[in-house]
């Protein structure tokens, strides 16, 4: 064998008491009885060995008293015999035409499904908010709206639920609908002169880079941001949102219609007052 295995780990609990000398003369005694493949012949001595190893004759004899006892190595013919048999099952493939081949599983039957039919209907998965869509909100005037619309019967409860109307406006306008209860109740503790207030912050985070990134994955849970007055917070304006300075409203877009149609009129008819204009080629009547 000019090849064999060596595993480190094994061969180091095994020679750890060992000199250098005599772990020189065990490895290279080792090198020798795998290509060999013969016993060591000590009957003439350890001289002639340990020149043709070089390594100390002591150093060499130790070695052999421990690992090579009548000359041979146990370990290491298990390994001899082992390659021969592996050789010789090569042999055998060989004249059998090579290694058998693998045999292709081909199914027989369909597969078997785990769920014939689903046990629910399945719902169709929706964005947290809308904040993909262009939005056009006057954030100049946002303070002007409350949750009390000006109106006391605003505020009066619910008659199926213990919610106030001003809650259930803010529920509806708020896109992350969880915990209600905890949101009602956290509410219900802003006094009515912050309406307006929260209302004009609400918007703001409505139209916000903030609550839009990940699709609303960072906004907070209502109460949270109730309880944090989030409508103090200051939040930058995404780039889809168009702020009503730049948008007429109908009434002024009605205004420029009506004026740009008296100016046409005012045109149409100084053309009609103005005299034909006389043909150059035309004959004078004499």
């Amino acid at each position: 064998m000019h090849f064999y295995d060596f595993n480190i780990g094994d061969y180091a609990k095994k020679t750890a008491h060992l000199t250098n000398g005599e772990d020189l003369a065990y490895r290279r005694a080792l090198d020798v009885y795998y290509d060999t493949e013969k016993p060591f012949e000590i009957t003439h001595g350890l001289a002639t060995l340990s020149r043709r190893l070089r390594v100390d004759e002591n150093d060499l004899k130790n070695v052999i008293e421990e690992f090579f006892p009548d000359g041979r190595n146990k370990h290491a013919d298990e390994k001899i015999a082992a390659y021969y048999a592996f050789l010789e099952r090569q042999k055998t493939n060989g004249k059998l035409g090579g290694r058998p081949k693998h045999k292709e599983h081909k199914p027989s039957a369909n597969p078997v499904v785990s769920q014939i039919k689903p046990t629910a209907t399945p719902v169709p998965t929706q964005p947290l908010t809308t904040n993909h869509l262009p939005l056009t909100i006057d954030i100049n005037t946002l303070a002007q709206t409350s949750f009390e619309a000006g109106d006391e019967s605003e505020l009066e409860k619910h008659p199926n639920k213990d919610y106030t109307k001003a809650f259930l406006t803010f529920w509806d306008l708020y896109p992350r609908k969880k915990s209600k209860g905890d949101a009602a109740k956290a509410f219900s503790k802003i006094p009515k002169s912050e309406y307006k207030e929260v209302r004009a912050g609400l918007d703001s985070a409505l139209a916000s880079v903030e609550w839009a990134k990940d699709n609303g994955q960072f906004i907070p849970y209502p109460a949270s941001w109730i309880r944090d007055r989030g409508w103090e917070d200051v939040y930058q304006v995404r780039d889809n949102v168009i702020k009503a300075s730049n948008v007429k409203s109908d009434e002024q877009v009605a205004n420029d219609l009506e004026a740009r149609r008296l100016k046409m009129a005012e045109n149409a008819k100084r053309i009609l007052s103005m005299p034909a204009p006389t043909n150059p080629w035309e004959e004078e009547n004499v």
